[in-house]
């Protein structure tokens, strides 16, 4: 389906859902921004919002409110929408979209394929463009960048799997327990 058709067929409760899940990340976000963290990437257990929503209401609904969200959350927090341009609105859509995809149907093992997938993904855009950016600023990179990168990938990768695996499946099965018909849609 092409990026035409599917934008006429986005139904209100798509556009509805992304701008909450947007909102609710960049909240999220913003709650544990600040928490230091061994590499420039941010600690972000809020990653599982996202994954929630894209589980839900589909991979489309996901991706672009994590999207969003990053984008809001990286304004407030750094003054600029630069950094999250070229990396993480990128990695945090491409992230999500996957997570949602390969999430359906929901099953605990289509969950952790998706958030393996999505967060590889994501985990190698943000590790990759943060090379790009930080070259110059940090001594460390001129050492060794690839063992950077790689250390970059892995700390995003993990963290956010382990986050969005502990808390979003016990929430998924929660949601899907209350109410059940929200994971017999046929949103893909």
């Amino acid at each position: 389906m092409g990026v035409r058709t599917r934008l006429r067929r986005l139904r209100a409760l798509d556009v509805a859902a992304a701008a909450i899940c947007a909102a609710l990340y960049a909240g999220g976000s913003l709650a544990t921004a600040y928490i230091p963290t061994p590499w420039v990437v941010q600690l972000r257990p809020a990653v599982v919002i996202p994954a929630v929503f894209a589980v839900i209401f589909g991979p489309f609904v996901g991706g672009v409110g994590a999207a969003i969200g990053t984008f809001i959350a990286s304004i407030v927090t750094y003054g600029s929408p630069i950094l999250t341009l070229f990396s993480g609105f990128w990695a945090n859509l491409v992230c999500f979209y996957l997570l949602g995809k390969l999430s359906r149907p929901f099953n605990h093992r289509n969950f952790a394929a998706g958030i393996t997938v999505g967060f590889l993904a994501g985990s190698v855009i943000i590790g990759t463009y943060a090379y790009v950016v930080w070259k110059r600023t940090l001594p460390a990179l001129l050492k060794d960048p690839a063992m950077w990168v790689l250390g970059a990938i892995v700390w995003t990768f993990v963290t956010g799997a382990i986050c969005t695996y502990l808390m979003g499946l016990p929430l998924l099965y929660a949601i899907k327990r209350a109410y059940p018909e929200l994971f017999m849609s046929s949103r893909a």
